[in-house]
């Protein structure tokens, strides 16, 4: 297998796993070109957009099925309850009758957690039984790309709270009596790739125009001699700036990478809870995309 053989097999193996421990993929096509010794490269081009999961410690939150301390019962045992999918709700007779924790009411997913030893357990409430303040709970996850969007709806409908005979009038489809929700929209993106390699430029300018007017639309990855040319003039005085270099060529390769890599979770889900009440929303909208790449790497004829 000749030597450029070998680099293609080398940059795709980089491309396709985790094969070395490298912090990016840039840096792992690099190692692999170092390795490979004398090389016949004259140019090495990427445009790259990575987006890499890294393991990260973060404030640990509530989620549903948790198993959660909310206060201590008159002995100083400590109260649980487990969270649903909308969190956890503290019935009023539950806190009336524990000496010290939290008031009654919904805790909802994503509440703030404390560490309670012994073994790590979690607390929404933020004191221990001696009253000592409690630290923030912590927990390792694999950073990601989070749009996600949870609402949570509880209440009462009308005929539990009015009277009997208002019972009858009520007509949960009637706009006054709807809680209304115009839009609920995510948009998440990953590796989002839209750069370009710029050689070969072609330069167009006017006698009395004191600034070059670039054509970057015909911009393209080009091989070969690259030159550009940038001319100010005027009645009285020019000036012009020229510059060249060679890019491959029939002496020596180039290798030109353009890529857009997504090796994190991208999660762009909407969750909506209504309990005890009437709702209307006009439109739910996730849109979630990883790697985007819009380049285009276009040789020359």
């Amino acid at each position: 297998m000749t030597r450029s053989g070998q680099l293609v097999v080398m940059v795709l193996s980089c491309l396709s796993g985790p094969g070395v421990g490298q912090a990016s993929i840039l840096e792992d096509v690099l190692l692999r070109i170092d390795q490979l010794g004398h090389s016949p490269l004259s140019a090495i081009m990427v445009n790259l957009a990575s987006n890499v999961a890294t393991p990260m410690e973060t404030p640990a939150t509530l989620a549903p099925g948790a198993l959660v301390v909310v206060g201590y019962d008159q002995d100083g045992v400590p109260v649980s309850l487990q969270a649903g999918e909308s969190g956890v709700t503290v019935p009023p007779e539950l806190a009336a009758s524990m000496a010290t924790g939290l008031q009654a009411g919904l805790y909802p997913v994503g509440s703030q957690l404390y560490e309670l030893p012994p073994a790590g357990q979690l607390s929404l409430y933020a004191q221990s039984r001696d009253g000592e303040a409690l630290s923030q709970a912590q927990a390792l996850l694999m950073s990601r790309v989070d749009g996600s969007i949870t609402t949570v709806i509880r209440g009462v409908l009308l005929p539990d709270l009015a009277p009997a005979q208002l019972a009858s009038v009520y007509n949960p489809h009637r706009e006054e009596d709807l809680l209304r929700l115009d839009q609920i929209r995510s948009t998440t993106l990953g590796a989002v790739n839209t750069g370009e390699i710029l050689t070969n430029v072609r330069a167009k300018w006017q006698t009395d125009a004191l600034a070059p007017d670039l054509d970057l639309g015909l911009a393209e990855v080009s091989l070969g001699t690259s030159s550009l040319i940038s001319q100010a003039m005027t009645d009285t005085a020019s000036a012009s700036h020229l510059s060249s270099r060679e890019l491959g060529g029939i002496g020596g390769a180039a290798l030109v990478l353009n890529l857009a890599s997504n090796e994190m979770a991208i999660a762009g889900q909407i969750t909506t809870i209504v309990q005890s009440q009437s709702v209307r929303i006009d439109e739910i909208l996730t849109t979630a995309i990883g790697a985007i790449n819009a380049g285009a790497i276009n040789p020359a004829p």
